[in-house]
């Protein structure tokens, strides 16, 4: 009993450590991304077209701005399930860790530890979701923005719009960069999540506290 209860310690410490990490990579998604909407008035950059105009051989942009709704599904998944869920679980997996060590006791269930890790899976896919928008809506506008070079804009790589002088008023300066690390950061995040739901669902299959086939049915598919 000993044995198993350290395990479990060790699990619950574990959790502890991967949900850290969680919220520390999640801030490189909700910072980058949240000063880009605020500095283009909550307007959304993933996804955006871009339209080339020349006039007396000078060249002028204009940025069709893409659905707000992207970019707060982007920041609400990782502010709600990847900064305040793992706080809350840290603070809960803190408490079972130093309640098992005075009970001297195994009591995973009273936690309702199956839902936690469904859970999980669930958030894993939510930010695998998260991470493909901000990559594909990222390299969407960085297309459109290239799409320049054919009408004689100076720009060899998607960075160079940052130089760019009419940004509608707006500070485009640093949205290469802020989209860079909000991608990056993005899935980094997802590959902690990924982590943490592979291992809680290990831990249930090493419990044996996943469900598995009532034994009359088994019955039927034998004699099938």
């Amino acid at each position: 009993m000993t044995a198993i209860l350290e395990y479990v310690k060790q699990f619950l410490l574990q959790r502890v450590c991967m949900y850290g990490l969680i919220i520390l990579a999640s801030l490189f998604v909700v910072s980058p991304l949240g000063s880009l909407q605020t500095t283009f008035n909550e307007n959304c950059l993933l996804y955006s077209d871009v339209n080339y105009t020349t006039w007396n051989n000078v060249h002028y942009f204009a940025v069709k701005f893409g659905s707000s709704s992207i970019c707060d599904y982007d920041l609400a998944v990782a502010v709600i399930f990847c900064i305040f869920y793992p706080a809350i679980l840290i603070a809960a997996n803190i408490f079972l860790f130093f309640r098992e060590k005075a009970d001297k006791k195994v009591d995973l269930s009273h936690f309702l530890f199956v839902g936690n890790c469904i859970l999980d899976v669930v958030i894993t896919i939510l930010v695998l979701v998260m991470a493909c928008t901000i990559s594909a809506g990222f390299t969407y506008l960085c297309d459109q923005l290239m799409a320049g070079q054919s009408q004689g804009m100076p720009i060899s790589s998607c960075s160079d719009a940052q130089k760019f002088e009419n940004w509608r008023e707006l500070d485009g300066s640093n949205f290469h960069l802020d989209l860079s690390i909000a991608t990056a950061g993005s899935w980094i995040t997802f590959i902690f999540w990924f982590l943490q739901a592979f291992f809680g669902m290990w831990k249930l299959w090493r419990l044996n506290m996943l469900p598995t086939v009532p034994e009359k049915f088994k019955f039927c598919f034998k004699n099938s």
